[in-house]
Parts: C-alpha cells; sequence; structure tokens
C-alpha cells in the first residue's frame, strides 16, 4: 500500500493506493483500532477489476499523533498497513484520488507521537 505522503499537517488529505490485490474484492479499513470502513456489502471499499483499490483520507477533523492505518482485503492473507503522522509544523498536503472513495480520519484516535534523538557513536 502507497500512500502520497506520510506526515502531514491536520487539515491535510493522502491518497491511497494498493494494487496487486484480487479483482473486485471487498476491503475493511481500520485506523488505530478503530473500525472506519468493514467488509459488509453496504460499504463501497474495494479493490477494482483490475485489482488496484484506491482512496483518500481527510484530517479535517483529526489530531496531531500517530496513526497506524491497516487495510484487510478478501482474499488476502496478511493485512496492508502503514503509518501516517500529523504534526501541526509540517506541510499541508492536498492529494485528490480520480474517483475514488473519500474517508474521513476518525477525531480523538491520534496516538501519542514520542521523538526520541540518541547519540551516534563511531569508532
Amino acid at each position: 500500500m502507497n500512500i502520497s505522503a506520510a506526515i502531514g499537517r491536520p487539515g491535510s488529505s493522502f491518497a491511497l493506493t494498493a494494487s496487486n490485490l484480487p479483482p473486485n474484492a471487498a476491503a475493511s479499513l481500520t485506523i488505530n483500532g478503530q473500525t472506519v470502513v468493514s467488509q459488509s456489502p453496504a460499504q463501497s471499499l474495494g479493490s477494482d477489476d483490475r485489482g488496484i483499490l484506491r482512496f483518500a483520507l481527510t484530517t479535517s477533523a483529526a489530531d496531531p499523533g500517530f496513526y497506524a492505518v491497516e487495510l484487510q482485503v478478501e482474499g488476502v492473507d496478511s493485512p496492508l498497513i502503514l503509518g501516517l503522522v500529523l504534526k501541526p509544523e509540517a506541510p499541508l498536503h492536498n492529494s485528490e484520488i480520480d474517483n475514488g472513495l473519500v474517508l474521513n480520519l476518525p477525531a480523538g484516535t491520534a496516538r501519542t507521537l514520542y521523538e526520541q534523538f540518541l547519540p551516534v557513536v563511531i569508532e
């Protein structure tokens, strides 16, 4: 799974694409353990007839922090997982996607982002 940018400012939108999937397979999306889209017939997230899945995430209501984005696709044994970081000082991204589903990053689900700088020792 690919994302247009892994770090952005809250209010950004990100395009996500997964390829080499089974054609016309249903998918579910979980972000930080919260189900955003399930694999029910009423949902509209899934791969096309070429095995490509595209969607966008908007972050207008999201808090700064880390988000684990997990995509489980019907017919694929392991979930596709990537990380997304929202930081107030990061650039604002406005990635659009043609003919794709636009989903909102859930508010109140950010994981605290810890940055730790460690010394480098060279012998």
